[in-house]
């Protein structure tokens, strides 16, 4: 990491963001975490560049990732890339066995904090943080002493925010196109944590073209080997609510890898419900309804995740329980979708119980088992 130091650099207290002409005041904003995604993110960069010289030189040219911390005294030291980040992440499988090994972008549960731990702030600074992800940019900004100390910890947490939109792009994305996250869930598809990596990168790809890419569909389904499912449900056991119904589990699991996949999914759709009504009974003292369940498995991810925009994806997992697994069906009408509903209660043709499908209970289980 490089260092310049600056002198004679202009305090700013912020970015103005509305005026009041007949007043003659302006709405200053003084702190936010953003991306290159977001228009306004070139706007306050233009506002950012001047202060980016060295002598009479602009290194804005020259820079991927720098922070700049400007000090009361009028001075400022300006670090340069390579800038040494130090995440805090939770992982997808035991990370006793990971001391000392190299972990990949696909076994990466989620990030709580992103720090600079070469680089020293005071409670007086003024920080400005622009850092390089995947051909993005995420950039921070806590200009406004006049509204307290500099928060070291709330820039950590912005910054693993910032990290996660950037890295995990497609995650994100799939759920926040209303029509591409339509189309997935009326296959019965989300961005589940077990896909985080390549495999949601091709789901995101096969449900933003104008027409589904089956292709891509079975390339995800044909990735899950019986190596990997059996990776993926041992780390189930740790957890009670799954361990007291290991049997019936691996039941499923077994039928599935046998290519029995309406037995696989006879055994295993109902067990989501039957996880999370004996997890809420442990907690809550009563069993929860269809209503509240999914609800309940939102908040426990949260409360994981201390961030409800994390890779657990709280919101948009309740919103696919219950448009997807709870979805009701009606015979009346001929509303028959595959859900819990129809599989319990027979409603189901048998062109519905596909290999595609009963995957996804069995990563739907897998996100289960995270969020509790």
């Amino acid at each position: 990491m490089k260092t310049t130091d600056l002198k004679n650099v202009e305090l700013i207290e912020g970015f103005a963001t509305s005026v009041n002409e007949s007043e003659g005041t302006v709405e200053l904003l003084t702190k936010a975490a953003l991306t290159s995604d977001q228009p306004e993110f070139f706007s306050y960069m233009r506002a950012i560049d001047p202060l980016l010289k060295d002598g009479m030189q602009s290194l804005s040219d020259q820079l991927a990732s720098f922070v700049l911390v400007l000090h009361e005294d009028k001075t400022a030291s300006l670090h340069t890339s390579p800038i040494n980040i130090l995440a805090a992440m939770k992982l997808k499988s035991d990370v006793s066995k990971k001391i000392g090994k190299p972990v990949s972008y696909e076994e990466v549960l989620d990030v709580n904090v992103l720090s600079l731990p070469n680089i020293s702030f005071e409670a007086t600074d003024r920080v400005i943080v622009c850092l390089k992800f995947k051909w993005r940019f995420a950039l921070y900004f806590d200009l406004g002493r006049g509204q307290g100390e500099f928060d070291i910890e709330q820039m950590e947490r912005s910054l693993a925010f910032l990290y996660l939109r950037l890295n995990y792009w497609d995650v994100f994305s799939s759920l926040e196109d209303e029509r591409v996250a339509k189309l997935m869930y009326s296959d019965g598809w989300f961005p589940f944590i077990a896909l985080h990596g390549s495999g949601a990168q091709q789901l995101l790809e096969a449900y933003r073209s104008t027409s589904k890419n089956i292709k891509l569909i079975e390339r995800i389904v044909d990735s899950f080997s019986e190596d990997t499912l059996l990776k993926i449900s041992e780390a189930w056991w740790s957890k009670d609510v799954f361990c007291n119904k290991k049997d019936i589990l691996q039941s499923g699991l077994s039928s599935y890898l046998r290519d029995d996949y309406i037995a696989s999914i006879k055994t295993l759709a109902t067990e989501i419900e039957g996880i999370l009504q004996e997890a809420h009974l442990v907690e809550h003292q009563k069993p929860g309804s269809s209503k509240v369940l999914p609800q309940y498995v939102a908040q426990k991810g949260e409360q994981k995740a201390n961030n409800p925009a994390s890779l657990y994806l709280s919101k948009g997992f309740q919103s696919y329980l219950e448009e997807v697994v709870y979805d009701f069906f009606d015979l009346n009408v001929g509303k028959v979708g595959m859900s819990r509903h129809t599989v319990s209660h027979g409603a189901a043709t048998p062109e519905q119980y596909t290999k595609e499908r009963a995957l996804q209970i069995i990563l739907c289980l897998d996100h289960v088992s995270h969020c509790l």
